[in-house]
């Protein structure tokens, strides 16, 4: 799937991307930021003051300049998104935001600056519920070629051949009106994944049955304890819809 920094660099845009330095060398972030010049940071201060350094370098093209902080989202799994915790780290991001990169900006790159914010997902407040533990249900994974994939609230099944009926027969007898299970292919032409052609591989990432969690039922099968408050992945409003707000500095 073609990403997004080959195509800033043939309309002569620069991109860059600023990443926690724990991920910034990881799989996916090598995948997704191919063609971007990378920086790392430490904290949400050396971000901001780092972001503004560059923006105040003279520009000779457009220059997109994307980042990732993931500290609100950390503390929401960890806590709930309603966490005090989160809130607290919610204001402190956007206060080194405002003093370390908005309020020191030159006035001359104020002008030329765009400013967008926005999230990639929204939480709900889940229970740590045993019942939601694949390890607690061996008759379930036995149906299973291997372990789900996917999210806890939107699950991915590999079922063996033979085992889809009794599959959903299994999640309406343990888990009533807390799942809906879908074939993948009807998920994909439903269009549940976004608009356009899905890739060839794609059905193989979905596995033949897409579980999809109502209320706070979430499925988990890590081979760890289970300490998520926040989860995201679902199809609530809460999950689904994300704010994005913008304005110019000059």
């Amino acid at each position: 799937v073609p990403t997004l920094g080959p195509h800033l660099e043939n309309a002569g845009i620069e991109a860059h991307a600023f990443l926690h330095y724990a991920i910034s060398r990881s799989g996916l972030s090598r995948m997704h930021y191919a063609g971007v010049e990378m920086h790392t940071f430490g904290g949400a201060p050396d971000l901001w003051i780092s972001v503004r350094e560059l923006a105040e370098q003279r520009l000779e093209c457009p220059r997109l300049i994307w980042v990732y902080y993931g500290g609100v989202d950390g503390l929401s799994h960890r806590y709930g998104p309603d966490s005090e915790q989160a809130e607290a780290e919610f204001t402190s991001f956007i206060h080194a935001l405002l003093d370390n990169f908005v309020r020191r900006l030159s006035l001359e790159t104020r002008r030329q600056t765009l400013l967008l914010l926005l999230t990639d997902h929204g939480q709900i407040n889940t229970q740590v519920d045993p019942n939601f533990e694949l390890r607690n249900h061996p008759s379930l994974v036995h149906r299973l070629h291997m372990l789900p994939t996917g999210e806890n609230r939107l699950a991915y099944l590999y079922p063996r051949p033979g085992q889809v009926k009794a599959i959903f027969e299994y999640f309406e007898q343990t888990w009533p009106q807390a799942f809906s299970l879908m074939p993948s292919g009807q998920a994909l032409k439903a269009g549940l994944f976004g608009p356009g052609t899905p890739a060839k591989v794609t059905p193989e990432r979905l596995g033949d049955l897409i579980a999809i969690s109502h209320g706070d039922a979430y499925l988990w099968w890590a081979s760890k304890a289970n300490p998520l408050v926040g989860r995201h992945g679902g199809l609530s409003v809460e999950e689904m819809l994300v704010p994005l707000m913008a304005v110019r500095l000059g």
